[in-house]
């Protein structure tokens, strides 16, 4: 039976580096689990035997052959049309091989005619029938030194061959961002976790993966070039996902990763233990706002704002029409800021002179601002839940904007002058936004890039200098090809 006559369908699931190949057929499933292989093997499935299969799948006794033969053809249409399968029967392993099976097996013979064929022994050395004490202990001492060296040469090929199994058949991986950054002044600190290598098996557990977590420290000047510390090894992954920062005290920056420990800000370097233990005692203590304990999406909204008062006598918004005809009326009271109200709808920017009476800030005449409208426009604010962030200068304030909406556009940051005209504009690169780092002189942004086929979003730390609106990326990846 040929794998044309077979009408099961096929699906793949995915989950990180495995995952699982699903035959279906009238009501029935055949689930086997796959892996990404090595070397000219793409993926490893395992299909089982043939004595399982009588077990497992009685409805399927005596098509194992045309199943699987179904399953290889369908996994080549669907995910590797540039390779080949081959069942290696006595495992109940299907191989899924890069190349064409002709390749494949010119290959195969290239190798076995390319293996050199064994040299005859030469004649055996005439024997002595008599030898001297002196020649008999000079031999014995040759075959002790040469047996002590074989010895050697043994141990030393053992241990270069499994160093060698190790690093030719372990997945690599790369450090990448995780948990939510910190800044203190010019320095920026980022979490990263990295998969430690491990040697693929058709039946490896995940719960015994193993994750180095380390910081990597930018300064927001560029003064000096990125560094990277390692500061935990082995650990399992939810230990490593525990992993935040702590307050810092203008000298130090604190964090925990299971124990806790500090960067040295003026150094951009991790303390040591014996340098940690003198100021264990020094950790500064929490404010107790509720708002720094927000993570994710809520910290970001909170360093958002839809707009406020940029100076006593002067107000901007972004907001949609509909909202402004709202609540931009003349003499409307407005607050020093306003929640971030970002809308779907396309946002403009409005302006109006402000009075005060009797304590409160009433609206005069707004009026909408000549920038052209955009998405998810807000302006950013100093801190969480603080008032809007002012740019090092004699005037302006940022405003963050997407021109063309997400998720086909990036993140536009600008810095509007209080009379509400942009003096620039910078593309940041950035298709989503997750993390805002305030600064008058140089604010910085964490998010990802746009996406590619195939490939996971990198996430990156842009910085700009608010003077000249010139962005500085930095890869928050290490080790990614």
């Amino acid at each position: 039976m040929h794998a044309a006559t077979i009408a099961g369908r096929v699906s793949i699931e995915e989950d990180g580096r495995s995952g699982t190949v699903r035959y279906h057929e009238a009501g029935h499933t055949i689930d086997c689990y796959w892996e990404f292989g090595a070397g000219d093997t793409v993926v490893l499935i395992d299909v089982g035997m043939v004595d399982e299969w009588a077990k497992r799948y009685p409805w399927a006794t005596g098509r194992r052959a045309a199943i699987i033969e179904r399953i290889a053809s369908e996994v080549l249409r669907l995910r590797a049309p540039s390779c080949h399968a081959e069942l290696d029967d006595a495992r109940g392993v299907l191989k899924i091989v890069s190349g064409n099976a002709e390749s494949g097996a010119a290959r195969s013979a290239a190798l076995a005619a390319s293996v050199p064929q064994p040299l005859k022994a030469p004649p055996p050395a005439p024997s002595s029938s008599s030898s001297s004490p002196a020649t008999f202990v000079r031999t014995y001492a040759n075959v002790r030194a040469k047996f002590a060296i074989g010895a050697g040469l043994i141990v030393a090929i053992l241990g270069i061959g499994a160093g060698l199994i190790h690093s030719v058949f372990s997945i690599r991986t790369y450090a990448t961002r995780v948990g939510m950054s910190a800044r203190s002044g010019n320095i920026i600190a980022t979490f990263t976790h990295q998969l430690e290598p491990y040697v693929p098996s058709l039946h490896r557990d995940p719960s015994k993966d193993r994750y180095t977590v380390g910081i990597l420290i930018h300064t927001a000047d560029g003064s000096q070039p990125p560094r990277h510390v390692e500061v935990a090894r082995h650990l399992t992954g939810a230990d490593a996902n525990k992993a935040t920062f702590g307050r810092d005290d203008g000298q130090r920056l604190w964090f925990r990763v299971l124990e806790p420990g500090a960067i040295d800000l003026a150094s951009g370097t991790v303390l040591g233990e014996r340098e940690f233990a003198t100021i264990a005692a020094l950790e500064p203590s929490p404010t107790g706002r509720i708002e720094d304990l927000a993570s994710g999406d809520r910290a970001l909204e909170m360093l958002l704002s839809a707009g406020g008062l940029v100076t006593p006598t002067r107000f901007l918004a972004v907001m949609n029409d509909a909202d402004a005809t709202r609540d931009l009326g003349p003499r409307e009271s407005v607050r020093p800021t306003l929640d971030d109200a970002r809308s779907r709808e396309p946002s403009s920017m409005w302006t109006s002179d402000v009075v005060t009476e009797d304590g409160r800030h009433l609206l005069v005449a707004p009026v909408r601002a000549s920038a052209p409208p955009a998405y998810f426009s807000a302006f950013l604010r100093e801190s969480r839940y603080g008032g809007l962030l002012r740019a090092n200068g004699p005037s302006g304030v940022f405003r963050i904007l997407e021109k063309v909406r997400y998720p086909r556009g990036t993140v536009f940051l600008a810095r509007v002058d209080d009379d509400g005209t942009t003096r620039w504009e910078t593309d940041l690169g950035i298709a989503t936004l997750e993390e805002v780092l305030p600064d008058s002189q140089r604010p910085a942004f964490i998010g990802l890039r746009p996406t590619t086929p195939n490939v996971l979003a990198e996430p990156i730390l842009v910085v700009v200098d608010a003077a000249t609106g010139k962005a500085t990326t930095y890869s928050l990846e290490r080790g990614r090809r």
